[in-house]
């Protein structure tokens, strides 16, 4: 698709300032359209067991497994896994157009798209990337990938009602 007039992509860039010492910048991209969607193609979401409850009156019903049991266990750990690995995907799209930035790990030498993702994640862990950074750079991409004024203005780092930074 082509639109006359405009020379660039749609998808906003923005500067962002880690939390270093001496601080340092890094150039953001928000996600394209549908970037979630196929993420889930590739990584489906862990789904979690489900235990049969036998009610009064016979009726039986499914509801999700809580308990302790080794399929229930099994799924907590995948889903914790799955919230690293969406997260890691969701970092890496954003500063592929950051030049100063490569990467390590190569998609073509895992078995799953997940154990790319967490090798992803590893890479950020090991370049000293803490949890709150992380989350503060999705958080970040988020809000540049909302199409809603308020959610652009945030994005760019000011709210039109005050003027002023959030």
């Amino acid at each position: 698709m082509k639109i006359a007039g405009l020379e660039q992509s749609l998808l906003r860039v923005r500067d962002f300032q880690l939390r270093t010492d001496p601080p340092l910048i890094v150039r953001l991209t928000a996600l394209p359209l549908a970037f979630m969607e196929r993420l889930r193609m590739k990584m489906p979401a862990p789904v979690q067991p489900q235990q049969t409850i036998t009610q009064m009156g016979g009726k039986t019903t499914l509801v999700p497994d809580e308990s302790d049991s080794p399929a229930a266990m099994r799924w907590r750990k995948e889903d914790h896994e799955d919230d690293i690995a969406v997260t890691a995907a969701i970092v890496h799209k954003a500063l592929r157009g950051d030049q100063s930035i490569t990467w390590e790990s190569d998609p073509t030498k895992f078995k799953t798209h997940r154990d790319y993702l967490l090798a992803l994640h590893k890479e950020l862990e090991d370049a000293g990337f803490s949890s709150g950074e992380v989350s503060r750079i999705a958080k970040a991409v988020g809000e540049m990938s909302s199409l809603d004024d308020e959610g652009l203005a945030k994005a760019k780092g000011f709210l039109p009602e005050t003027g002023k930074a959030p």
